[in-house]
C-alpha cells in the first residue's frame, strides 16, 4: 500500500483543496517499484504520504513497529479520525463525543414532557404506570431505528429498507397487539412479563446472528431477502406489540387509573420522539449494535414489572 495527497489552491490563495490517494497491491511493492513511485509523485508534485522502502517513517511505520497503537494515532487528531463501519457508518461525522445539537433536542424534549406531564402524573399517583409507559416508547425506537439501519445493505437501498423493515415490524405489533390478551403470554409468571422477556432474546439472537444470515443470503434475490426480512422482522415485531395493549387494559380496570389512560397514551408518544434522539446519538457514538442493545435492556426491565403493574389493587 502506498498513500498520496495533492494539494489545490483556489484561485483566491486562501483556501485549499487536498486530494487523497491510495494506491493497494495484493502483493508487497517491490524497492524498485517504490523508487518508481516516488518519482512518478515528485513528477506530479503529489506529496508522498507512505511509500513502502522510500518514505515509510510515518505513522504506519511507527504503528508498525508497535510504538504507537492505531487507537493512539487516532486520538491524535483534534477532530474524529476514526474508521467508518457498517455498523457506525457515519464517515461525514468528524466531532468528537456526541453532537450538541442532538443532546439539546434530546433534554428539550425530556425536559418539556416532564414539565407537561409531570404535575398530572403525580396528581394521580400513577409513577409506576408512567415509567412502564415511557419505557416502552423508548425501547421501541430504540430497537427499531437501527433494525431499519442494518437492513440497508442487506436490502441495497435504504428506501426499501425503511419500507419494507417498518411495515414489517408495524404489522407483526399490531397481530402481536390483538393476541395480547392470550393466556400463554399472560400466566406463566406473577413477577415476568414473557413477551417483554422474548423481545429482548430475539433482540439479542438478532445482534448477534444477523451478519452472519446476511453474508449467507448475500446473493440470494431481492425477493427472497424481502422475505427473510419479513420473517425476522415480524417475529420481533409480534412481541414488541403485546406490552402497550396490555397496560392499557390494566388501566382500564382500575377505576381510579383509568382517566389517566390518554396521558399514558400521549407520554408513550412523546417518549418514542426521545428514543429516536437518543439511538441516534447512542448509534454515533457507539454503534447500532449497542442501540439496540440498549433496547433490549429495557424490554427486560419492563419484563420484571410484575403483570398489575403495582396499580390494580
Amino acid at each position: 500500500m502506498a498513500i498520496f495527497t495533492k494539494e489545490i489552491q483556489l484561485m483566491n490563495g486562501n483556501e485549499h483543496i487536498h486530494y487523497p490517494m491510495i494506491i493497494v497491491k495484493n502483493k508487497l511493492f517491490s524497492q524498485f517499484e517504490s523508487k518508481k513511485l516516488k518519482e512518478t509523485a515528485d513528477r506530479g508534485k503529489i506529496i508522498p504520504l507512505y511509500i513502502p522502502y522510500v518514505n515509510d517513517k510515518g505513522p504506519l511505520y511507527h504503528i508498525k513497529q508497535g510504538h504507537l497503537t492505531l487507537v493512539q494515532f487516532e486520538n491524535g487528531f483534534s477532530f474524529s479520525a476514526t474508521l467508518a463501519t457498517d455498523d457506525k457508518p457515519y464517515f461525514y461525522d468528524f466531532s468528537k463525543g456526541v453532537s450538541p445539537v442532538l443532546v439539546f433536542i434530546f433534554f428539550f424534549i425530556l425536559l418539556g414532557s416532564m414539565i407537561l406531564f409531570t404535575p398530572i402524573i403525580s396528581q394521580e399517583n400513577a409513577f409506576k404506570p408512567s415509567l412502564y409507559f415511557s419505557s416502552l416508547g423508548t425501547g421501541y425506537m430504540l430497537i427499531e431505528i437501527p433494525l431499519i439501519q442494518k437492513f440497508i445493505l442487506y436490502l441495497g437501498h435504504p428506501v426499501l429498507a425503511f419500507n419494507y423493515v417498518l411495515a414489517e415490524l408495524l404489522i407483526g405489533s399490531g397481530i402481536g397487539a390483538y393476541f395480547s390478551n392470550a393466556k400463554v403470554f399472560n400466566n406463566l409468571s406473577n413477577r415476568i412479563y414473557l413477551p417483554a422477556l422474548l423481545v429482548m432474546v430475539i433482540n439479542i439472537g438478532l445482534i448477534l446472528s444477523l451478519n452472519s444470515i446476511f453474508k449467507v443470503t448475500s446473493n440470494f434475490s431481492l425477493v427472497s431477502k424481502i422475505l427473510i426480512a419479513v420473517i425476522l422482522v415480524m417475529i420481533q415485531g409480534f412481541f414488541m406489540g403485546m406490552p402497550f395493549p396490555r397496560g392499557i387494559k390494566i388501566l382500564s380496570e382500575n377505576k381510579k387509573k383509568s382517566k389517566t389512560i390518554p396521558v399514558m397514551w400521549g407520554l408513550n408518544d412523546v417518549m418514542s420522539v426521545v428514543g429516536s434522539v437518543l439511538s441516534i446519538m447512542l448509534s454515533m457514538e457507539f454503534g447500532f449494535t449497542i442501540a439496540m442493545l440498549a433496547g433490549a435492556i429495557l424490554y427486560g426491565l419492563i419484563s420484571l414489572q410484575n403483570r398489575n403493574l403495582g396499580i390494580a389493587k
